[in-house]
């Protein structure tokens, strides 16, 4: 089979396509003919040694992908010619991943699809919507006639986010760091937009919201994207963390915090159990089905131009998800 692998960390030159032998499944696994896969930032951390692997090389990246399960174990929900989206944390770093042309995975990773759905959009969705999910429903708890500030909009997981808050009845600011970037995600429903390249957010969103502030922020980027994200709450707000791109240390003024009770909360949106990020994404499936909620894929490249792939995300010239066709 065709995979793209790394024998070394470095830069997107390390990614390597290459004819390997085809895995066997073993026990409580099946072996899935990809057709799709997705390209993540996490995958960028790895393949640089940011995040460190855990296992050693040569290696695979890539956190999930969709096709059809050829053979395996019958312990699962998936059976032989099932079309399924397989998607997981571990996978593309403690196993081998998804940018080839076969995977083994665990039974617990692999969700059968309807036989309506692209995988394309399957994909689409994946882990970036899994964790906008998590950050605005089981984490901040956003309610309907709520305002919610979602940075870096145009990203995997923020096209998702401003969806989902707009489904739930909220009043969406969103950031992102160009016009043309802020008229697509306008067209996704954001009600404003914030041009951080040209703006700070901060006085936009006290302009926006006659000063109250807003009940929820949506952070990507840490560093003093949230520092600043905590001076934009309103009493009782709550940030929910999810990136360190901007930086991981990040001074917190406990005048934005104490006075006003609100509350500052981190999400490992690859710590949900197998079995409770399988009931959100059919409620994700679902409402796509609907054409309700829209995955939005930026490009589709072949396999092996994965460090193209990488080249793309890491120079935030996408808007959504980037995918590699196997």
């Amino acid at each position: 089979m065709r995979a793209v692998r790394m024998y070394a960390t470095g830069g997107p030159e390390v990614l390597k396509i290459e004819d390997i032998a085809t895995p066997e499944p073993g026990r409580n696994e099946v072996l899935i003919r990809l057709r799709v896969a997705a390209v993540n930032r996490t995958d960028l951390l790895l393949r640089e040694g940011t995040m460190p692997l855990a296992k050693g090389l040569p290696h695979t990246l890539g956190m999930e992908g969709a096709g059809a399960v050829i053979r395996g174990s019958a312990g699962g929900d998936a059976r032989p010619g099932d079309r399924v989206l397989v998607s997981g944390d571990t996978l593309g770093r403690v196993r081998e991943g998804t940018y080839a042309e076969y995977v083994l995975a665990p039974n617990a990773l692999v969700l059968p699809l309807p036989k309506e759905l692209r995988l394309e959009d399957a994909v689409g969705l994946g882990m970036a919507a899994l964790a906008a999910w998590q950050g605005l429903i089981d984490r901040a708890d956003i309610q309907p006639g709520q305002t919610v500030l979602i940075h870096a909009a145009s990203s995997g997981v923020g096209v998702i986010a401003v969806q989902i808050a707009k489904l739930m009845g909220a009043h969406v600011i969103a950031t992102t760091g160009s016009d043309a970037k802020a008229d697509l995600a306008l067209q996704l429903g954001a009600d404003h937009v914030i041009n951080y390249s040209k703006h700070d957010f901060v006085a936009p969103v006290k302009r926006l919201t006659r000063t109250r502030g807003v009940d929820a922020v949506l952070d990507l980027v840490g560093g003093t994207v949230l520092s600043r994200s905590l001076e934009c709450l309103a009493p009782n707000g709550t940030v929910v963390a999810m990136g360190m791109l901007g930086g991981s240390a990040v001074e917190v003024n406990l005048q934005h915090l104490v006075p006003r009770g609100v509350r500052l909360l981190g999400l490992n949106a690859g710590a949900l159990p197998p079995y409770q990020a399988a009931d959100r994404y059919r409620q994700m499936l679902d409402l796509v089905l609907r054409q309700r909620l829209f995955p939005v894929i930026d490009r589709v490249l072949p396999l092996s131009d994965a460090a193209a792939a990488h080249r793309i995300l890491a120079g935030r010239q996408h808007f959504g998800k980037i995918l590699l066709k196997t």
